[in-house]
């Protein structure tokens, strides 16, 4: 295996397994952000208000 397909095999991974975390924590009742709320965090992040 080259070594550019274990550097993608292995960010495909860590996504999978991003993915199947918040899976579970949805399973589980942990609350949510909507896709609004996600964004205004972001963009305040992005211009240093938070």
């Amino acid at each position: 295996m080259s070594i550019d397909a274990f550097e993608k095999r292995e960010r495909a991974l860590e996504i999978r397994e991003k993915l199947l975390e918040a899976q579970l924590q949805k399973a589980n009742g942990v609350p949510m952000l909507d896709f609004d709320e996600a964004m205004s965090e972001l963009k305040a992040l992005a211009h240093g208000k938070l």
